[in-house]
């Protein structure tokens, strides 16, 4: 028989050709992948017994198929963003986790939880084995785009951010600045710059510091600085002494104050949504 999603890519000259629809029941090839919908104890699909599935799906090309079991991965742990966020919270904190802050290793098609208690339900490398079977869909390039985007992105911060606060910094005291000069014309502006890449890099080689909490950290800092750096450009802005007819008319001051008090307000709300948590767990 001769078919497109027959078994051939990889094996030898004259290895006979083994056809796989007719291997795989009906829900594996239309829907997703549950152990036996027809068996009470079997509705539920597996996380990483899935994977497997789908990850072999993808190699002959049922690409659809392996599709929809990622789907389903994803909607159940999407459905489950507060138990994964709080896991990484606790993570952050060094804490130990308890098995209620780890999800099922597996749901019912429909992502429920299920009623059979008696069963075990805890497996750690479910959603690492999830995350393995992407290969085929992504590609074998995947994982190498994605390093070589994280590298350029990482090299353009780690350049332009530490040049951006030199130049505001050496503009606050009127040191020389720009990288137009030579090193021994701005002693200041090079000595800052190197000493913040430095300084950076070391940060993070730190085998102790949490690195995604630092980069949280480091956003949450912009976000309370940016109010005020808003006030003050638009004090600057509506100066006629220093802007002359070029500064702010009253359509845009309308504007520019509106969006600062959005902004202010979106800041406080981050001030606020902690500190209410944290006292209700406190309260519990």
């Amino acid at each position: 028989m001769t078919d497109p999603t027959e078994i051939h890519k990889g094996g030898a000259a004259g290895t006979p050709r083994r056809p796989i629809l007719p291997l795989l029941p009906t829900p594996i090839r239309q829907r997703r992948v549950s152990h036996s919908p027809a068996l009470p104890d079997y509705r539920y699909c597996w996380f990483r017994d899935g994977a497997y599935i789908a990850y072999a799906m993808g190699l002959t090309g049922e690409r659809e198929s392996a599709r929809r079991f990622h789907d389903w991965c994803a909607r159940v742990v999407n459905q489950r963003r507060a138990v994964v966020e709080r896991a990484i919270e606790k993570g952050n904190r060094s804490e130990l986790l308890a098995e209620v802050d780890y999800l099922h290793t597996r749901y019912t098609l429909e992502g429920h939880e299920g009623d059979n208690a008696t069963w075990p339900n805890f497996q750690l490398d479910g959603l690492g084995t999830w995350l393995w079977a992407l290969a085929p869909l992504a590609g074998p390039w995947a994982k190498y785009l994605f390093n070589v985007g994280l590298l350029g992105a990482s090299l353009l911060a780690a350049s332009v951010l530490p040049l951006a606060t030199t130049y505001a910094v050496c503009e606050a005291f009127g040191w020389e600045r720009g990288t137009n000069n030579r090193p021994q014309e701005a002693p200041v502006f090079y000595g800052l710059y190197t000493g913040l890449v430095v300084l950076s890099a070391a940060v993070v080689l730190l085998p102790s510091v949490p690195l995604f909490l630092l980069m949280w950290l480091s956003q949450a800092l912009n976000a309370i600085l940016l109010p005020v750096l808003l006030v003050l450009m638009l004090r600057l802005a509506n100066d006629a002494r220093l802007m002359g007819v070029y500064r702010n008319g009253r359509m845009t001051n309308a504007l520019a104050w509106g969006l600062t008090g959005l902004i202010v307000l979106i800041t406080l709300i981050l001030f606020a949504v902690p500190l209410r948590q944290a006292s209700a767990s406190r309260i519990y």
